[in-house]
């Protein structure tokens, strides 16, 4: 029960924090290719969190 309330936390956190970093990237887009950002994104998105859980355990 606790886990998964932790885990919808940090759903939350996660995707507030990452619309959040995609907007303060777009400002600096002279420094950062769309091609460069959709790359790392993707490998951020695809990748499994190594944290997830760990505070519980």
């Amino acid at each position: 029960m606790l886990n998964q309330l932790f885990s919808d936390k940090l759903a939350m956190h996660r995707a507030t924090a990452s619309k959040n970093w995609s907007a303060k990237n777009a400002s600096n887009e002279r420094h950062f290719s769309q091609a460069a950002y959709d790359k790392t994104k993707k490998e951020h998105d695809n990748s499994p969190s190594k944290k997830k859980g760990s505070i519980l355990h």
